[in-house]
């Protein structure tokens, strides 16, 4: 068209009739999918191979996420957390989200297999000198303390999660201070690694169960393992120093550990006397 020379009415009839927009949101379309809500212009009718594809895209555009994820976390978690801050968010699940889901498979199963009560303390890599009635009479005190703990641990274990992953990313901005990653990155890459720790821990409880082998909770070299992976590959350093802070961390996470574990089962203890 040339400038300057308005479209007869007869042209502008034309174009509004060759312009197609989305079906779902009533936007003009400018190609293949709506730059609006993102869906694909397959027409007006469904027929079996529009459903079948639009069934194998929805599986795989979630199943690409979840396996990336997944594939790249046993690599190292460390190195997907960092780029997942450093913005490759589409690539991968949202850490928080991520670590949800393992945390709530992970439970689902202990449940389904009747070990949910079983080691709750060693679950969360928190121990006492002492099991409860081996203390004398000066220490009744300290024998409800643990009954109070363990009640906690196992029959609260999403609160007491919850609390400790938090405080545990707070310190590791302490603890590494020098990388400038603020509170929402160090929480991201905690819940990467976590959620890594749960599918370990999870694998490890299927492999248990098969064998008939009494459930002892996360293994604390398996929660060292991963840390040490994931310092490295997360703050970039060597596996020298790696494996020093490694220790460091883990130190940390079971001081966090046993004084949320404290601070609940007292609290439990003074709001419900037991």
């Amino acid at each position: 068209m040339t400038p300057g020379i308005e479209p007869k009415a007869d042209d502008t009839e034309t174009l509004e009739s060759e312009a197609v927009y989305c079906l779902n949101c009533d936007e003009r379309l400018m190609g293949q999918f709506c730059y609006a809500c993102g869906q694909k212009n397959t027409g007006p009718r469904l027929n079996g191979r529009i459903l079948l594809h639009n069934l194998f895209e929805a599986i795989t555009n979630v199943d690409s996420r979840l396996w990336r994820t997944l594939i790249d976390l046993f690599k190292n978690p460390g190195r997907v957390a960092k780029r997942y801050i450093g913005g490759e968010r589409v690539h991968y699940l949202n850490p928080v989200q991520f670590f949800l889901a393992t945390f709530a498979v992970y439970l689902a199963f202990l449940a389904a297999v009747d070990w949910l009560e079983v080691g709750g303390l060693e679950a969360v890599n928190v121990t006492f000198d002492n099991e409860p009635g081996e203390a004398d009479t000066n220490d009744v005190m300290t024998d409800k303390l643990f009954a109070s703990l363990e009640k906690i641990i196992v029959e609260q274990r999403d609160l007491f999660t919850f609390i400790t992953l938090p405080i545990f990313a707070w310190l590791l901005r302490f603890l590494f201070r020098r990388d400038q990653y603020n509170f929402a990155e160090t929480l991201s890459f905690v819940c990467f690694v976590f959620g890594t720790i749960q599918i370990y821990g999870f694998a490890i409880a299927i492999f248990q169960f098969g064998l008939g082998i009494p459930y002892n909770g996360s293994q604390g070299w398996v929660v060292f393992g991963i840390l040490m992976q994931s310092i490295f590959g997360f703050y970039t350093m060597g596996w020298m120093r790696s494996g020093l802070m490694a220790a460091a961390s883990f130190i940390t996470l079971s001081f966090v550990q046993t004084a949320v574990g404290a601070v609940l089962a007292a609290s439990h203890m003074f709001l419900f006397g037991a």
